[in-house]
């Protein structure tokens, strides 16, 4: 029982120090016992328990418990024991299996064929988006100016080819009139394209 008590000791408090100090001089420890309990109380700032206890088991501990109410019990920390080699073979072993599966849970869905698809896929469409707002605008751009020209041609035949400002102004109106219509349509498929998606 002793040995359990060996590592745990008391904080030299000053009232342990007096009582300590007042058994020694009531001479009720032995001499050698006073002897080394003063040395330990000058050299050292803690009491171990082992030895508190074989010096007030010789007086019945009277004052005692006065003395520890204002000490501080030093009590070590608890030393984990030593695992064997078998254990830590099969805790790496188990770590490093825990290890695999998780990197699998997360890698499950990702693969390399299916990552070049979709971006293949998204080039594909991001490359017909685009040839189809290429072809509008060149559509636009060409229905504009055939219109223009149109207007151009017919009015210059109808009021003769001597007329340049009235060919002009009504090729700008017809320009306009068609500029301002083929606007309106490609709005309106545009906003129908966007309540689809």
């Amino acid at each position: 029982m002793a040995s359990s008590y060996e590592e745990i000791s008391f904080n030299l408090s000053s009232d342990l120090i007096k009582y300590l100090k007042s058994v020694c001089e009531s001479g009720e420890l032995s001499k050698s016992n006073c002897d080394r309990l003063l040395k330990l109380i000058e050299e050292n700032d803690s009491i171990p328990l082992s030895l508190l206890y074989e010096t007030t088991s010789q007086i019945n501990g009277k004052g005692l418990n006065q003395a520890l109410l204002t000490t501080e019990m030093i009590i070590p920390s608890p030393k984990p024991p030593q695992r064997s080699k078998e254990l830590e073979d099969r805790l790496v072993r188990l770590r490093l299996e825990a290890e695999e599966r998780e990197y699998k849970q997360m890698t499950k869905n990702v693969s390399l064929s299916s990552n070049a698809e979709s971006i293949a896929s998204d080039f594909a469409k991001s490359q017909k988006e685009m040839n189809k707002q290429i072809m509008m605008m060149f559509n636009f751009m060409g229905t504009v100016i055939g219109s223009a020209v149109f207007a151009y041609v017919v009015s210059g035949s109808i009021m003769g080819e001597g007329n340049i400002s009235f060919q002009m102004l009504a090729a700008l109106l017809t320009g306009t009139l068609v500029f301002f219509a083929d606007l309106y349509f490609i709005v309106k498929a545009d906003s129908q394209s966007e309540k689809k998606n």
